[in-house]
């Protein structure tokens, strides 16, 4: 039992040099710091979930533009070719 609390001993020494490493005096300022990263990484992830969807509606709009246009380009070709004037049938100038 004695050697099991000289092991959790060592392992939070070694832990408070490691913090100490990363800059933090106690595990209270690295807890309140590790919640201010991980806010960071929250608000970070909504926005580029936001920007995704912008995007993706972007290119919603954009392929229906383009889908409009190839139905009036193919309603263009077909009025277009049905009926070509020859030269007695065009008016005079």
């Amino acid at each position: 039992m004695l050697g099991q609390v000289m092991e959790v001993n060592d392992a939070i020494g070694e832990l408070d040099v490691k913090l100490e490493e990363l800059g933090y005096a106690n595990v209270e300022q690295a807890t309140e710091k590790f919640g201010e990263m991980t806010a960071f990484v929250k608000a970070g992830t909504i926005a580029l979930t936001a920007q995704e969807k912008a995007e993706a509606s972007a290119l919603a709009t954009k392929k229906q533009t383009l889908v409009q246009m190839s139905a009036l380009a193919s309603e263009f070709k077909t009025l277009n070719s049905v009926q070509t004037l020859d030269a007695a049938q065009k008016p005079p100038r």
